[in-house]
């Protein structure tokens, strides 16, 4: 009997090492798959970004008189897809900043359906050079994207003298294109 008693025992108490031990791994795996699931919104949030600003355009044109001040400007070409208006605002902020800090920044978060998941955010820079850099970030998971510009003629620091409404100006044209850019995790 007493050695029945001890077999009984011996197996109470190895039930409950390895009930420990399936819990704690069930705690883990949970973590886990939180994490999965915050790292795989970032990472598709920023491969969205990028295809979406790859290849877009802009072209932007400005005529001045010659004291400096703005007779017209406008648009040859603007972005299409559905950073339109994100590009846009950043680009004119940089191209009537010229010459100043005209370094633009804009954050917005990005709508997750999964409630499991935290809040993803979205910081976009743009600097005077018109490079793109999107930092995309959920919980402890972040992603980096930096998309150059290629500016592809005028530059916006010279310009062509032109006659408007008989007064001589000069146009300032700026037309770039924004690449495919490389997409960093931390």
């Amino acid at each position: 009997m007493l050695i029945a008693l001890l077999l009984l025992l011996m197996c109470a108490v190895v039930g409950a090492v390895v009930l420990t031990a399936a819990t704690a791994s069930t705690g883990r795996l949970a973590g886990l798959k939180s994490g999965e699931k915050e790292y795989y919104a970032v990472s598709s949030a920023v491969r969205l970004l990028q295809e979406e600003i790859q290849g877009e355009k802009y072209s932007r044109y400005s005529i001045s008189s010659m004291s400096g001040s703005i007779l017209e400007s406008g648009y040859y070409e603007q972005p299409q897809g559905d950073m339109k208006n994100f590009l846009k605002k950043a680009a004119d902020y940089v191209y009537d900043a010229r010459g100043s800090s005209g370094t633009y920044r804009g954050e917005w978060k990005i709508r997750v359906p999964d409630s499991s998941i935290e809040e993803v955010t979205a910081v976009m820079t743009m600097n005077a050079s018109y490079d793109i850099t999107i930092t995309v970030s959920s919980g402890d998971v972040i992603c980096t994207l930096k998309i150059p510009a290629v500016i592809m003629t005028g530059g916006g620091t010279t310009g062509e003298e032109i006659l408007i409404n008989g007064d001589r100006g000069i146009r300032h044209t700026l037309t770039l294109i924004w690449t495919k850019g490389e997409i960093t995790k931390s």
